[in-house]
């Protein structure tokens, strides 16, 4: 014989109602960003159980986040916006960060896996061919530099002879 036991926590509010206790979770969790300065992004992290978590966040090295006019805001809603900026407003500390969306109640405290937040400054970039080696009716062989702060953004799409896509 098999007996079921399904039990109901239930804890009294300072007001003297009653409600279910349900553990904290991530009904959103957040995810990496790389965004142009030109364009505003947003991260979502929304969290549920009862009483409701309240959600912040905070630097991968555990220091609280708050708004920084025009550079960073946390919002009511719990997500995470980086508005629109100008270059000369770049702050690698903020723009290029990883991040940690935490929710906390009575009840306990959770943490989401740390995001990459990457604001790329969108300007033209120009490669810098060196080291042209070329062989007697043989190949040739070029090494293309970018500039660093555009390494992780480029893709090598073609070669170009004279212009002429080849």
């Amino acid at each position: 014989m098999f007996v079921f036991l399904i039990v109901a926590v239930l804890v009294e509010t300072v007001e003297g109602g009653l409600y279910d206790v349900q553990s904290i979770g991530f009904a959103v969790s957040p995810h990496d960003a790389t965004f142009l300065n030109t364009r505003t992004a947003k991260v979502n992290c929304k969290a549920e159980g009862a009483p409701m978590p309240s959600i912040s966040w905070e630097t991968s090295d555990g220091k609280a986040v708050g708004n920084i006019t025009g550079i960073r805001r946390v919002n009511y809603d719990g997500s995470l916006e980086f508005p629109a900026f100008e270059a000369k407003s770049f702050v690698a500390a903020v723009h290029r960060a990883q991040y940690r969306c935490i929710a906390k109640s009575v009840l306990g405290r959770l943490q989401s896996a740390a995001i990459k937040i990457n604001a790329v400054i969108g300007k033209l970039y120009s490669p810098h061919v060196f080291h042209e080696t070329s062989f007697p009716g043989g190949f040739a062989v070029f090494e293309c530099k970018l500039d660093a702060d555009v390494v992780d953004q480029a893709h090598l799409i073609s070669w170009s002879l004279n212009w002429q896509k080849n």
